[in-house]
């Protein structure tokens, strides 16, 4: 795992901790979406979704998605950016939280995505949010690559199952579990939830949620195994 802004490595001995600088300029749109899709996963099998990889070791990959894409007893395999598919061999929970990490093994180099500071965000920021989308009716069958901008709108305190940011980016089913990366291309949040604003039964907008990624860093060492 690399982290961004001083976080602290919560993960194994063994993991490789990239400090970055903390004064960080802004990267374009198309460098930012290069890296993300080398890290960013999709999911399929009993649920569909999308993940990021957080971490490596050996052979072991570490991917963090929604728990509710994995919320059935079943199969599930990750495609990674150059098609190859793989079995998920491991899944681990966090309790009261809509996240969940995945592993599966592969002898193969994949980027591992850099973990920002979520405690810097603020309203007005800048934040990209990217996944693999649902097919569309009418128009492909096949799930889509998707990297959309927007702004947080705020940010909630306590809130159900981690979802604390709020922001305006397009995001469609099977986004879920995508990373909400800043203007560096850090790992923010977990992008996971859809809210409806209406007015007089009128829809006035659609609002996204995620779950900053330091409520991930700071309870994944209470993540329970799940029986498989």
């Amino acid at each position: 795992m690399k982290f961004a802004n001083n976080l602290p490595a919560l993960l194994l001995a063994a993991t490789t901790v990239v400090i970055q600088p903390q004064i960080a300029f802004a990267l374009t749109p198309l460098q930012i979406n290069t890296a993300a899709k080398d890290f960013t996963v999709l999911i399929d099998g009993d649920g569909a979704g999308s993940g990021v990889i957080v971490e490596r070791k050996a052979n072991t990959y570490y991917i963090l998605t929604n728990q509710h894409v994995v919320a059935k007893d079943g199969n599930y395999q990750i495609k990674t950016h150059d098609g190859t598919r793989y079995s998920v061999i491991h899944i681990r929970e966090l309790l009261g939280l809509d996240l969940a990490v995945l592993e599966f093994s592969s002898p193969k180099n994949y980027s591992v995505a850099t973990l920002g500071n979520s405690d810097q965000v603020y309203e007005g920021m800048p934040v990209y949010v990217i996944g693999w989308a649902s097919s569309i009716p009418g128009v492909t069958q096949e799930r889509n690559y998707q990297f959309t901008y927007g702004n947080i709108r705020s940010r909630l305190k306590a809130a159900e199952n981690g979802y604390e940011l709020i922001y305006d980016n397009g995001a469609i089913p099977g986004m879920s579990g995508g990373a909400v990366l800043d203007e560096q291309g850090y790992v923010i949040g977990i992008n996971g939830m859809a809210r409806e604003i209406k007015k007089q039964g009128k829809r006035l907008e659609m609002l996204r949620f995620a779950i900053p990624i330091n409520t991930f860093l700071n309870t994944r060492r209470h993540a329970i195994w799940r029986s498989r």
